[in-house]
């Protein structure tokens, strides 16, 4: 029941709460049948460390077979967020990095990027911004989005409002399943 909630709540990071994450390693199709009931899936990566749940449909619509039919009469208890366009260019932007980064023989778990390269990335598909402040505090907030959705994860935690552009982030592989 503990890797359930954890799931409910969340992803589920084999380098966050190791307890949880062996729970989900260890139970995976007991915990797809529990959540098949109600129309979720639990989409587990190994090797890159992760796991979360999906609507059955979507996982369907990706290529995952299932048999049962009922599939229409089951409401949708995983929301849809619509993100901006300058948040969905951002994702693949960042997707884009984890391909260079896999194809690189880079030592580390993740790829590391600051924030001076997401501002580098966010200007590559804006038009000018005559305020440079208020460009600023826009790609704050597309910082601030992106971790909360655990896209993104702060090396170290954020102790004030203002992000330097030194500050690192590790990109959360999570992206590979969720952008395509």
């Amino acid at each position: 029941s503990r890797a359930a909630v954890k799931l409910l709540q969340g992803p589920v990071y084999s380098d966050g709460d190791r307890k949880t994450w062996n729970l989900i390693l260890r139970f995976k199709n007991d915990l797809d049948k529990y959540f098949a009931v109600i129309g979720l899936h639990v989409v587990l990566e190994e090797d890159d460390g992760y796991a979360f749940l999906q609507q059955i449909k979507d996982a369907i619509e990706k290529g995952m077979e299932y048999e049962d039919d009922d599939l229409d009469t089951i409401p949708r208890l995983i929301r849809k967020a619509p993100l901006s366009y300058s948040i969905s260019m951002l994702l693949v932007l960042l997707r884009q990095e984890i391909l260079r980064f896999s194809a690189s023989f880079d030592e580390s778990d993740y790829p590391i990027i600051r924030k001076s390269d997401i501002i580098g990335f966010v200007q590559s598909y804006t038009k000018e911004y005559s305020d440079q402040t208020k460009f600023l505090d826009d790609v704050d907030k597309m910082i601030r989005q992106l971790i909360s959705l655990t896209y993104l994860k702060p090396k170290t935690p954020l102790l004030s409002s203002d992000i330097p552009d030194d500050f690192e982030f590790e990109i959360s592989p999570i992206i590979k399943s969720k952008v395509d």
